[in-house]
């Protein structure tokens, strides 16, 4: 019998994978408002998956958020390409999932454009589509001061991830822009989703982690197409909640003179402006200018000492050497002046953008331009194949296998996920959730019957 994994196991020198796992939600262009037949059970069997109440066999979750979202909440995942395989694994369901349904669509886009955000914004607060990063942690490590001051700055200043979009006060990275405006950090359950008025980070003690686990939120990330930023992006957030878990390494950083930020909701809207990289922003301690680069190089520095001490997953490591990599990259180019330093492969808001800037000038970066609006909305489209899914089939991530993707649609990862895809395939089960399940009647496995979410 294997070992059980622990929260105190994140402590020490040999820390096991991390558990990892997206919401992704999804713009249906068309479709009439019929999106429950898009994930009826019946559709989910089309596809050759079986479900039970939004749980499909994969273990992943595929439901209508909010009465109106068509969302994929991917299986629990180990580590950060394990995660990027169940993400992209979701984006392939949802396009399955649409083409068997009998819903005539203009397009499915991950996320959604500029321009419906906006609008749907403006008409209806009472929801935002987004994408969302869920990691777990131990409480203990959760609970830091450093993790209140530091994570909130980190997302701040992570800008190679993101994606770009058209807002009223120009091109900018699209989630750092609406959803960052709420507390940095809470452990209390926001429904805050009027756009600009999430948390930054929302720490959870649910059905998804108990007892000394905590469900880490994450609420102002783009979810990408670009495979190597997934990984990185997923690797690095990993790592950096590593350094809280393993203190020593951030009292002897530069982290809280340098990189802690005075507001960090305000410092993502201007960073995610920032195309060059450079803007400047006061450090709590210092009152000294940063830059998002320098903020990521400070926690580079912290992650390649902890690396020397600490055994991390391959993939982490793998994630560390590249996140080095795309940050030198950022120092070096200047996106403006049509010189990207190879970012263009790799991310993909660098990718947009300077397709983007070739035709339309700096005064037409603005909703209006309703040309400029399709152009940055097809980046997003996943159906039919819109501008992202052709440019990423050329540059990929050497470490994300399409096998691995293909497999992902229809095999649960190592995890709880598994427990609870036996359940679903159970005929005498009739209820599943993230911790547990029903069967013939009795409720009283519903909560914490699968176990350990490992």
């Amino acid at each position: 019998m294997e070992k059980r994994i622990t929260p105190a196991d994140f402590g020490s020198d040999t820390p096991p994978p991390r558990i990892i796992g997206t919401e992704c939600e999804y713009l249906l262009q068309g479709g009439g408002g019929l999106w429950w037949d898009i994930v009826s059970p019946k559709n989910i069997h089309n596809i050759g998956l079986g479900s039970k109440y939004e749980f499909t066999s994969n273990g992943s979750r595929t439901y209508i958020d909010l009465g109106k979202l068509i969302e994929y909440a991917t299986p629990e995942s180990l580590g950060p390409l394990d995660a990027t395989v169940s993400d992209f694994a979701g984006v392939e369901v949802m396009r399955r999932l649409v083409m068997t349904s009998c819903v005539d669509y203009e397009g499915l886009y991950r996320q959604t454009g500029s321009f419906a955000q906006e609008k749907h914004n403006r008409r209806d607060k009472s929801t935002t589509r987004g994408f969302h990063e869920n990691y777990l942690a131990p409480a203990e490590a959760t609970e830091t001061e450093f993790f209140q001051k530091l994570l909130p700055s980190f997302l701040a200043s992570k800008v190679f991830d993101g994606q770009g979009a058209l807002t009223p006060k120009g091109y900018a990275l699209k989630q750092k822009v609406w959803d960052c405006g709420g507390d940095p950090v809470t452990n209390t359950y926001h429904r805050q989703t009027t756009a600009g008025n999430k948390p930054m980070v929302m720490v959870r003690n649910d059905e998804t982690a108990q007892g000394d686990w905590r469900r880490v939120e994450l609420r102002c990330v783009d979810g990408g197409l670009s495979p190597e930023a997934r990984v990185v992006a997923l690797g690095a957030t990993s790592l950096v909640l590593r350094l809280f878990e393993h203190p020593r390494f951030v009292k002897q950083s530069d982290l809280e003179e340098f990189a802690s930020l005075v507001s960090p909701a305000d410092a993502a809207k201007i960073f995610a402006k920032d195309l060059d990289f450079n803007s400047r922003i006061a450090s709590t301690d210092t009152q000294k200018n940063v830059t998002a680069t320098s903020i990521q190089e400070c926690f580079l520095d912290a992650c390649e000492s902890m690396s020397k001490e600490v055994e991390l997953p391959k993939d982490e490591q793998y994630a560390l050497d590249k996140w080095r990599e795309i940050t030198d990259r950022m120092k070096q180019a200047k996106i403006r002046e049509g010189y990207a330093a190879g970012l263009r492969g790799i991310c993909d808001n660098v990718a947009l953008f300077t397709k983007f800037q070739k035709h339309y000038p700096e005064e037409e970066w603005t909703p209006k331009n309703l040309e400029g609006l399709r152009v940055t909305q097809n980046w997003d489209k996943i159906l039919p194949v819109g501008s992202a899914v052709k440019w990423w089939k050329n540059h990929g991530s050497p470490l994300l296998k399409s096998e691995a993707i293909k497999a992902r649609l229809f095999e649960p990862p190592q995890t709880r996920a598994q427990r609870r895809s036996e359940k679903i395939s159970d005929p005498a089960v009739e209820y599943v959730n993230w911790s547990g399940f029903a069967e013939n009647g009795d409720r009283s496995h519903e909560s914490g019957s699968f176990g350990d979410v490992y």
